[in-house]
């Protein structure tokens, strides 16, 4: 193989690669409870939700602009990289009745309904499961 050929056949494995990550969902929204329910989003806007309770469903959609305005806007105010990775307490308490993680742009955050209810969870997260949230109830 030539100089160029090796060369060529690299930048199209780096393309690839970067094809395959950017397929992966934009953000990824799991609740645990008595159930487990899950909501992928692409950048794009399309979207699965999938719930556990009682019997195993999913739908598929596509949110609005505005919807994916709002979503977008939420995580860029949020200053995602700059959140703890978790608002707990973890532990199995009785207050504790569900866990919610949340992965964008590669990083999750993880927070108990405990830490909410106690507002131990920064004003810009909640915004972000607001909308999540919002999302999940119109759908």
């Amino acid at each position: 193989m030539s100089g160029w050929a090796v060369t060529l056949a690299a930048v199209a494995v780096l393309l690839a690669a970067g094809a395959a990550r950017a397929s992966g969902p934009y953000v990824d929204y799991v609740i645990e409870g008595s159930g487990t329910s899950g909501l992928k989003c692409s950048a794009s806007g399309r979207c699965e939700l999938s719930n556990g309770v009682p019997v195993a469903t999913t739908r598929h959609f596509t949110l609005t602009r505005r919807r994916l305005t709002a979503l977008q806007s939420a995580f860029h105010d949020a200053r995602w990289r700059s959140l703890r990775s978790e608002y707990g307490p973890f532990r199995p308490l009785r207050e504790v009745t569900y866990y919610a993680s949340v992965t964008y742009a590669g990083r999750r955050v993880s927070v108990s309904s405990l830490a909410l209810e106690r507002k131990r969870v920064p004003q810009r997260l909640v915004r972000v499961l607001n909308v999540l949230n919002a999302i999940i109830a119109a759908h």
